[in-house]
């Protein structure tokens, strides 16, 4: 799912081997997180008793939340793999001459 969201979504070209890498990235960083936050909500925490008949939905939008944190982290990794290993900019306004008049 990673690799197709990152190959068609992006406004700029992905090349397949970095879209690959960051999937995996991904994959093992989200089974990291699940193994956690299932331990954090099993052992640490009564979140029932915290935040009561709104437990499920604070559950879920911590969990959305999560993810699209780790989603946002596994996609910049591969724009900074991409154009450090393929010699591109390092930067988005490399090679253009900033000029104040």
């Amino acid at each position: 799912g990673f690799v197709v969201l990152v190959r068609v979504f992006s406004p700029h070209k992905v090349l397949p081997r970095f879209a690959f890498f960051g999937g995996v990235v991904f994959y093992v960083f989200f089974q990291a997180a699940h193994y956690g936050y299932d331990l954090y909500l099993s052992r640490l925490t009564n979140v029932g008793a915290m935040y009561g008949s709104f437990a499920t939905l604070i559950v879920i939008v911590l969990w959305m939340y999560y993810c699209s944190t780790l989603l946002l982290l596994c996609c910049h990794g591969v724009k900074v793999a991409q154009r450090r290993l393929t010699g591109g900019p390092r930067w988005p306004k490399d090679g253009k001459l900033f000029v104040v008049a």
